[in-house]
């Protein structure tokens, strides 16, 4: 749970991983088991609800025992079987959460995305839709908040480390960890955290938030300088803020939802054969021999034009500017360095 990147408002992630914690330690205070949720989508009338509550997580584990939550490997399921079910006209998803882990948040919003143009699909919300939460909702037809105190937005990733090693020591306790590899265990709990693994962890949260602000701004058609400028700072935007904003498309009740989602069409691209994970083999390879190549002219260098986006990309641009602006100003965060560099 500590070394996995999560879409989540921080504060909630705090609150997980000191229940979590105790859980852990055996500890009366921990929450009791929670029943996973096997339920079903809801009809009414030709609409199909599905529920997105609590924490997201891809499967039922042990998390959402503790928690309790949605996993979206089953709404999946369930989204797959509205689209065959002849009597669904229109989906909508009902979603009332604070996000969750990145791990399988993609796969269903690209699902969803996909299935644009075959029924009409609207993401609603008359609490939160946050983080990994919003990241499937944007994928929808339209967003609607409920009222004017919904919480929508929180666009970023967060990764933890918790060294250990200290409690360990106070028990008469030392572990020492054998490995191969020069990263296998780079920021371990065993030890503190060092510059090398503080390093790793940074890459990767960079790495999948660049991916998160690119699905956003595919979703809801603007350019990806237009998402960084007003949407995904990190902020939660109440109610009138996320339409002004541009994250939302209107907010009315849910009454007003289920009496009919217009028709859409949407325009959908062609898909790219070429996998990620192995583009980003190839890139990291590229680097291992290239001393000082950053990770985006690997990619480039790699010659992978329907993956990489060429010199005069927006998005190659952008990312290109940002990684030469925090060389040239150490302590600059992603965020910080995209902002400076727009319209450079």
């Amino acid at each position: 749970m500590i070394n996995t990147p999560w879409a989540i408002q921080p504060a909630k992630l705090i609150e997980l991983q000191a229940i979590y914690g105790q859980h852990m330690q055996g500890k009366a205070s921990a929450r009791p088991m929670q029943p996973a949720r096997t339920q079903n989508y809801v009809v009414h009338g030709d609409t199909a609800i599905i529920p997105l509550t609590g924490i997201l997580g891809k499967t039922s584990d042990i998390l959402m025992q503790l928690f309790g939550g949605t996993a979206t490997r089953d709404v999946s399921y369930q989204f797959s079987a509205a689209l065959r079910d002849t009597s669904v006209k229109q989906i909508m998803l009902y979603i009332d959460s604070p996000g969750g882990t990145v791990d399988g948040t993609q796969a269903l919003a690209n699902q969803i995305q996909t299935a644009r143009g075959t029924k009409p699909v609207i993401a609603y919300s008359d609490g939160m839709m946050c983080s990994a939460a919003y990241w499937i909702g944007a994928a929808a037809d339209r967003i609607y908040a409920g009222n004017e105190t919904v919480q929508v937005g929180s666009i970023g990733v967060v990764a933890g480390h918790v060294d250990i090693s200290g409690a360990e020591a106070a028990q008469g306790v030392k572990t020492t960890e054998i490995t191969a590899g020069k990263f296998k265990r780079v920021a371990s709990a065993y030890a503190p955290l060092s510059e090398d693994g503080r390093a790793n962890i940074q890459e990767t949260v960079d790495y999948l938030y660049s991916i998160f602000v690119a699905d956003v701004a595919k979703a809801r058609r603007v350019s990806e300088n237009r998402v960084l400028a007003s949407m995904a700072d990190g902020r939660v935007f109440i109610g009138q803020q996320a339409l002004d904003a541009g994250l939302i498309d209107g907010i009315q009740t849910l009454n007003q939802c289920l009496k009919g989602i217009a028709p859409m069409k949407t325009t959908q691209s062609a898909s790219q054969e070429q996998t990620r994970q192995g583009i980003h083999e190839a890139a990291k390879a590229y680097q291992a021999k290239h001393h000082g190549i950053d990770y985006l002219a690997a990619l480039r260098a790699v010659g992978n034009t329907d993956f990489v986006p060429a010199a005069s990309d927006e998005r190659g641009e952008m990312y290109a500017k940002a990684k030469t602006y925090q060389l040239a100003h150490p302590g600059t965060d992603l965020m910080t360095a995209l902002r400076a560099t727009q319209g450079a």
